[in-house]
């Protein structure tokens, strides 16, 4: 159940492996950017029992969610109810699966550092533009974020 091939309509498979394990919150800054959309998290909720040391919930992946609703990353657009299924391991743990949505930059700072304690997931500029400098070189990607823009506003 858990993910393990990437999709590569719209970026290499290197790019793509990278912007989805460790580097999917500078991508999802780039989108975030580039677009105004919500930046939003998966998380993995710990099991709290007499044997947890860490309560904290774990990051699982960092994506923007378009204006229709769905999660979009380097691999373009998924099912947003469908995406803990996409990166949960075992169908028994789906439960402790949520997304939470952050509407800005500063919201996700907020949330990351007083209610997880995962400063490693703050925005880090020469990385966003490195993102950035990858979004801008496929052509489909833009294309894909200008149709889905110009879908929310359309032109008179």
């Amino acid at each position: 159940m858990a993910k393990t091939a990437v999709r590569t309509e719209y970026f290499p498979e290197d790019i793509v492996r990278d912007a989805v394990n460790g580097c999917c919150h500078d991508f999802a800054f780039a989108v975030h950017r580039r677009t105004g959309w919500p930046i939003a998290c998966l998380w993995k909720d710990a099991i709290i029992d007499e044997y947890t040391l860490v309560r904290d919930p774990e990051p699982v992946h960092v994506f923007c969610v378009t204006p229709d609703g769905r999660a979009i990353d380097a691999e373009g657009l998924t099912d947003l109810a469908g995406l803990p299924g996409v990166y949960c391991e075992f169908e028994k743990d789906l439960p402790r699966y949520r997304v939470q949505r952050h509407g800005t930059e500063a919201d996700w700072v907020k949330d990351i550092e007083e209610e997880h304690h995962a400063s490693r997931l703050d925005p880090r500029d020469h990385r966003i533009a490195a993102a950035e400098r990858v979004i801008a070189g496929s052509e489909r990607f833009v294309a894909l974020l200008d149709e889905l823009m110009a879908e929310r506003n359309p032109v008179p």
